[in-house]
């Protein structure tokens, strides 16, 4: 365990700056650019470490972006390129990691403008202005994954947002939108929008919009609704279960090789309407597979079996008073995890169900630098 923990400080340490303007860089190779979405993402460790050389890249990070910030408060995917811009998800995960930022270091109105132009612009993605965010297809973490519509995954951090910055009506709000089943109708004389929960599924929609929603269950979508309290205790018994069940599915087949989940399930195969040529391969099972080396699968496990996260369930309002105890148990547990999971991620594979493909190795040296940096940080 403090093998796991000094080597990912020395990964994190390492990429502190890079060369570009002197901000952080992405990976140990392969991404020397300060891309917004992990730093963002690797805040969370950072700041349970409290170490000064990262806690100042991660504020360099935060205010590069902060000056790269479009007029209508959009944050850029790369801190030092302004035009690099369409992302869905990186303003949401900037307000995220601001907020905890200012609270660990005391600095409550630290980079409030830019706050609150990110705030702003988020309401600006809902077309129908119910607080639900609409996004275009391929435009967040999933890069050539298409998401049409109000996406759960960036809907759960919009959520944690309105909490951490006190729009509490608004997070009522959007808690009963997400919650509610059924696409778009007529009742009367009354129009009903569509929600994200799946009447006969005890998950969340992976999309809707309209008279259009997607069955697939998102992995890191729907965990982040259970640990931000959208998803009632039960539900989330329910759901953890379902993934369970559907992995053991997956292995008697012989399409799961490992015990760590898929970031989709079911896979997108060539046959399925939502293979999309433009994306050629990226949403073959060899993609969505790896979300099982990725934050996803480690969130999941950590839901099914960390006693701090449990705990969290059951505090239905515990963004704006985040215990740091119960953040620091958690990414703990996480690094417990990540230590008996590396056999299995080495050796994962997957068959393609397609004629003349070899089984493939997901496990490549990008794939276990994003992982290194994303979570093994503590």
């Amino acid at each position: 365990m403090e093998e796991i923990k000094q080597a990912a400080l020395q990964v994190l340490l390492n990429n502190a700056r890079g060369p570009y303007q002197g901000l952080p860089r992405t990976a140990g190779w392969g991404y020397p650019e300060p891309y917004t979405r992990d730093w963002m993402i690797a805040a969370l460790g950072i700041l349970v470490t409290r170490d000064e050389e990262l806690m100042a890249a991660l504020r360099r990070m935060l205010e590069a972006l902060a000056r790269h910030q479009t007029l209508m408060g959009h944050i850029p995917s790369l801190a030092h390129e302004p035009t690099d811009c369409g992302a869905s998800d990186t303003t949401p995960l900037f307000l995220i990691a601001l907020a905890l930022y200012r609270s660990v270091t005391a600095e409550p109105g630290f980079l409030e403008e830019a706050a609150q132009k990110a705030l702003r612009w988020l309401q600006y993605q809902s077309p129908d202005d119910v607080v639900l965010v609409a996004q275009q297809p391929t435009s967040d973490w999933r890069d050539e994954q298409w998401v049409w519509g109000y996406g759960l995954y960036v809907n759960t951090l919009v959520y944690a947002c309105l909490k951490l910055y006190g729009q509490a009506e608004r997070a009522s709000a959007l808690r009963q939108l997400m919650n509610r089943a059924g696409l778009r109708r007529i009742r009367g004389q009354r129009r009903i929008h569509e929600g994200m929960r799946l009447a006969q599924k005890p998950y969340y929609a992976f999309w809707v919009y309209k008279g259009y929603a997607s069955q697939r269950f998102d992995l890191l979508g729907n965990c982040l609704a259970i640990l931000f309290g959208l998803a009632s205790p039960q539900m989330a018994r329910d759901m953890l279960d379902w993934v369970e069940s559907a992995c053991r599915a997956l292995r008697a087949s012989g399409d799961l090789a490992c015990d760590l989940p898929p970031c989709l399930i079911p896979f997108i195969l060539p046959e399925d309407e939502d293979w999309l040529l433009a994306t050629g391969t990226s949403t073959s099972r060899e993609t969505t597979i790896m979300g099982a080396s990725g934050p996803s699968s480690l969130v999941f496990i950590s839901l099914r079996w960390s006693p701090p996260v449990s705990r969290i369930w059951r505090l239905k309002n515990w963004l704006p008073s985040l215990s740091w105890c119960d953040l620091r148990e958690t990414m703990h547990w996480l690094l417990a995890l990540m230590n008996g999971c590396v056999p299995a991620i080495a050796s994962l594979r997957v068959r393609t169900g397609s004629p003349g493909r070899q089984p493939c190795s997901c496990m490549q040296p990008l794939a276990w630098s994003s992982i290194t940096h994303r979570f093994l940080m503590i």
